[in-house]
């Protein structure tokens, strides 16, 4: 009795139909640089993804069976990092990942293709995407924090337009002197970053030498000074002398 009812959970249990994983800005570093996956990027409210929803179910499944590769998505308006990484332009976008080396799926969008795509091996034909679009290097994260950025400014924007009912032009005039004002104290403190690392290199410069002609003689200066207050005594008495013949003539 035991044995039959796990065999009846197993069955159940494998009938079940496999689902994407679902992979967010949270999972997606430590779960898809690992291995091999087939990641597809939607958006709800786009019409070409939601007619792809029932293909790539059924490719999740097949995969799930064969065990060759796994399968996720991607919804890229609540998880705008990751869409940022990838520099997602177009939905739906599919792309490869093997042990971190990212490739655009450009293949037919049906389940055919797509088990022809990982069944033969096909990847291997594709060119991965250049280092500096790999989604796993630290300026691709940047690119995603600027799309979370965006995403964020976006939402606030919508708030203070329905919510606060603020007009077009005031919402500009906000972002624009909140621009301004982050440039200033951006440039700001590159510029005294640029002063401090300019004082420290100056320290650590040797001090300039002078050489033996430049550097100044005492005892030179002090045989110049006497031989000039000579001079001008001599001077003085010469002019004397001068007064002295004409008052006597």
């Amino acid at each position: 009795m035991f044995l039959l009812a796990a065999c009846l959970t197993a069955v159940t249990f494998s009938c079940v139909p496999a689902t994407p994983h679902v992979i967010t800005d949270t999972n997606f570093t430590a779960s898809c640089l690992e291995g091999d996956w087939m990641i597809e990027f939607y958006a709800p409210w786009c019409p070409a993804c939601k007619g792809f929803v029932e293909t790539w179910r059924q490719f999740a499944e097949s995969s799930h069976t064969s065990g060759r590769i796994k399968v996720g998505a991607v919804d890229v308006s609540q998880n705008s990092v990751t869409a940022g990484r990838f520099m997602i332009m177009s939905l739906p976008t599919i792309m490869h990942i093997s042990d971190g080396v990212v490739r655009p799926y450009k293949g037919p969008r049906n389940l055919d293709g797509l088990k022809e795509y990982v069944g033969d091996g096909l990847w291997h034909n594709i060119d991965p995407l250049p280092w500096w679009y790999q989604p796993a290097s630290i300026h691709m994260y940047i690119v995603g924090q600027v799309y979370w950025a965006s995403q964020r400014l976006t939402e606030i924007q919508h708030v203070l337009m329905d919510e606060y009912k603020f007009s077009p032009v005031m919402i500009v005039l906000i972002v624009g002197t909140v621009t301004i004002l982050v440039g200033c104290a951006c440039g700001g403190m590159l510029v005294c970053l640029s002063e401090i690392s300019n004082r420290l290199r100056r320290q650590q410069l040797p001090a300039p030498q002078q050489s033996p002609r430049q550097q100044p003689n005492a005892d030179n200066a002090m045989d110049t000074t006497t031989e000039e207050i000579a001079n001008q005594n001599e001077k003085k008495d010469s002019d004397v002398r001068k007064r002295t013949k004409k008052d006597e003539q």
